[in-house]
């Protein structure tokens, strides 16, 4: 069924049903009424539309009821477009884990993406834009706009028991509610490629710049591609996608194909080697470790965000995922607080 057309006999039982009552959480996770403490100015709104949200399933609130900066920052944009807004906490131990999702209302099983810092302003922007472009949704760690939350790194809270946390010099204790609560939203559509979205410094510090990765990394587990195809700002050692895998790259034939196929769309990659020794607790190990599917980080500089969308143009021609060209900006349904009726007559106006 497109969950982006409700016939009227199906929206119109669907509302009297649900109403705006809002539906159980999964366990683990609980509504979240405040990002890290401060209180909302408003009640959050939910509506459980199942049938437009397959992959938002618990309802939408109101993003001006955020104090995040991220979403008060784009908070216009984010309205003005056809969005599902959530906010999931997580609780696991010392932790309250705070989630900012969002998903597209037209087209909401598209490519789901990652952002694990808070410190990374300008992916929160090109995630945005992948979800208006290409439908699925997003979700960004919030840490009070720093990369790490009462001292752990997101990025390296990925593992379920204590013998893999202990493998991790930056994992604390084992975090399995916080690990599935970030993964179950690819669970609906199976194995699609994990997608995630990062910011870093200028440089690799081992080469005389400030960051950690770069398409200059050679050593040990990395190995780093430059496009011949790349032009422009696409030539910055610093933009990159980050692809991961089990074996060295040299006898990895997928991951091979994959460096050439994004190397001639202009876009230069990075290889890690997940071993015993290199394991580190991060999405992309955690998901080489369990072979849960294919995972695609794309790193920019801080600041680039005009050239991280177009590398998510050139991931998605690669991954085939069309343009969402049906859907233009206008106003949300689910955040004005319409009645039953208006709803049933805008959806049924669609076709």
């Amino acid at each position: 069924m497109n969950r982006s057309r409700w016939p009227l006999g199906i929206a119109l039982p669907a509302l009297i049903a649900l109403g705006v009552s809002a539906a159980p959480m999964a366990p683990g996770l609980v509504p979240a009424r405040a990002d890290h403490g401060l209180l909302t100015a408003a009640p959050v709104r939910r509506w459980t539309l199942q049938p437009v949200m397959s992959r938002a399933p618990h309802g939408c609130a109101d993003p001006a009821d955020s104090r995040a900066p991220d979403i008060r920052r784009h908070l216009s944009e984010i309205r003005a477009s056809r969005l599902c807004y959530q906010r999931e906490l997580v609780e696991e131990g010392r932790f309250r884990w705070v989630f900012h999702v969002f998903y597209s209302l037209d087209r909401p099983d598209g490519p789901f993406w990652v952002l694990p810092h808070d410190n990374e302003s300008s992916a929160f922007g090109a995630a945005l834009y992948a979800v208006r472009t290409y439908g699925g949704g997003f979700l960004a760690v919030d840490s009070g706009g720093g990369r790490r939350f009462q001292g752990q790194d997101p990025n390296r809270n990925f593992s379920k028991t204590p013998s893999e946390a202990a493998r991790c010099s930056a994992q604390r204790v084992p975090a399995p509610r916080f690990t599935d609560a970030v993964l179950r939203h690819y669970a609906p559509n199976g194995r699609l490629p994990f997608l995630s979205l990062h910011n870093n410094a200028d440089g690799w510090e081992g080469n005389g710049g400030q960051g950690t990765i770069s398409v200059q990394r050679n050593d040990g587990a990395y190995t780093g591609f430059r496009s011949s195809s790349a032009r422009g700002e696409l030539r910055d050692e610093d933009n990159l996608v980050f692809i991961a895998g089990s074996t060295p790259i040299g006898a990895n034939r997928r991951a091979r194909a994959q460096v050439a196929a994004l190397g001639q769309l202009g876009l230069n990659v990075v290889y890690k080697q997940v071993t015993d020794a290199s394991f580190n607790c991060s999405m992309s190990d955690y998901i080489v470790e369990h072979r849960l599917g294919d995972y695609y980080n794309i790193e920019t500089q801080h600041g680039h965000e005009g050239v991280q969308e177009d590398m998510i143009d050139r991931l998605m021609r690669y991954l085939g995922h069309g343009r969402d060209d049906r859907a233009p900006p206008g106003e949300n349904l689910f955040l004005t607080g319409w009645p039953a009726w208006r709803l049933v007559a805008a959806m049924a106006s669609r076709g």
